[in-house]
C-alpha cells in the first residue's frame, strides 16, 4: 500500500502543477467576471499583442487611444502627455506572468476611475468605474 501511495504522489504532485500552470498562463485574472462595486463594470479579453515592457504598454494605448480616453493624462489641449502616462505605468507580477498597470479617470466628470491590467501575453482586465 505504501509503495503504491509513493507511486501516486508524484502524479499527482505533477497534475496539480500543470493545473496550476494552465491557470496562470490562460486565465491569469481568474476564470470569472466578478462585479466588485455597483456602476463597475470589469472586462476580460485578449488582445494579440505582446507587451515586454512598460513601453510596449505605452505603445499598445497609443494604438488603441480610441479606446482608451486618458484623461487624467490630458493637458488643456487633449493632448497626452505620454511621458506623464509612462511614469504611472506600473508593473507588478501573477506568478511568473508580468502585468503592466495604469490608472486614470476620463474626460467624462461622472467616471471617477478606470485601471487596466494587461499581462505580457496581451491578457487584459479592463476595470471601469463610474458614478460616485
Amino acid at each position: 500500500m505504501k509503495k503504491n501511495i509513493k507511486l501516486i504522489s508524484p502524479f499527482i504532485f505533477f497534475i496539480v502543477i500543470v493545473i496550476v500552470i494552465i491557470k496562470v498562463e490562460c486565465f491569469p485574472f481568474g476564470f470569472n467576471k466578478v462585479e466588485h462595486f455597483p456602476n463597475t463594470s470589469v472586462y476580460y479579453y485578449k488582445s494579440g499583442v505582446q507587451i515586454n515592457s512598460k513601453d510596449d504598454f505605452i505603445v499598445f494605448l497609443k494604438n488603441n487611444n480610441q479606446k482608451y480616453e486618458l484623461g487624467s493624462f490630458m493637458n488643456i489641449n487633449r493632448e497626452v502627455d505620454w511621458q506623464n502616462a509612462l511614469n504611472s505605468v506600473k508593473k507588478s507580477y501573477i506568478f511568473w506572468i508580468p502585468v503592466y498597470s495604469i490608472e486614470y479617470k476620463t474626460l467624462d466628470p461622472g467616471c471617477n476611475l478606470y485601471k487596466i491590467d494587461i499581462t505580457s501575453s496581451g491578457y487584459i482586465k479592463d476595470y471601469r468605474c463610474s458614478g460616485k
